[in-house]
């Protein structure tokens, strides 16, 4: 239920604000990484002046004809070079006050400023067989007669043969990709 998961983020979010500088308040695939910056992560974060930051949104595919499976012991841009920008994770992550999200965790309700300082990647598409088994995951979870009713979570079942599908498409296009750029090269 994505009221429930925006509230219980921005509730925990805002406790936490009661002993640190600044919070991270992101979905579990997603990391932080100095994009612009000549700083490491902490320091980069420790230097922006806005109370709310949303970095430059990232995803990251698995092409597999050129990708082993992921690692989740090798830092991912040791990994994977196929990548793309998505304005969907330029999303306020960075919090210095309280806040409280919107449905779908990529809003907040208060004014936010854009960083390319740092980089918010997704890890969704890291890997393509994980990819496709938490989609067969999901394709059995029951949703609330509410959701049903509002139409939100449908994006979770979704034929993993279907070429309309998001994910399955933008790991067609990894395979076509015509050439590998490294992301620290090509954009720091």
């Amino acid at each position: 239920d994505d009221r429930f998961k925006s509230a219980a983020l921005s509730s925990l979010a805002n406790i936490y604000q009661g002993c640190c500088k600044l919070v991270i308040t992101s979905d579990v695939d997603e990391i932080l990484i100095p994009f612009k910056s000549e700083n490491n992560l902490k320091d980069t974060l420790l230097s922006l002046n806005e109370d709310f930051s949303a970095p430059i949104g990232v995803e990251f595919v698995h092409n597999r004809l050129n990708e082993p499976e992921y690692d989740s012991n090798i830092d991912c841009l040791n990994q994977r070079s196929t990548f793309f920008f998505t304005s969907g994770y330029s999303k306020p992550v960075i919090w210095k006050k309280d806040a409280f999200f919107s449905p779908g965790l990529h809003g907040i309700n208060k004014e936010y400023s854009f960083t390319d300082q740092l980089a918010l990647v997704h890890l969704r598409s890291i890997d393509y067989n994980y990819t496709m088994q938490r989609q067969l995951s999901r394709n059995s979870a029951v949703l609330s007669n509410e959701q049903v009713n509002n139409k939100t979570g449908l994006h979770w079942q979704r034929d993993i043969n279907d070429k309309s599908w998001f994910g399955y498409f933008i790991f067609e296009k990894a395979l076509s990709a015509s050439s590998n750029i490294s992301f620290e090269h090509e954009y720091n």
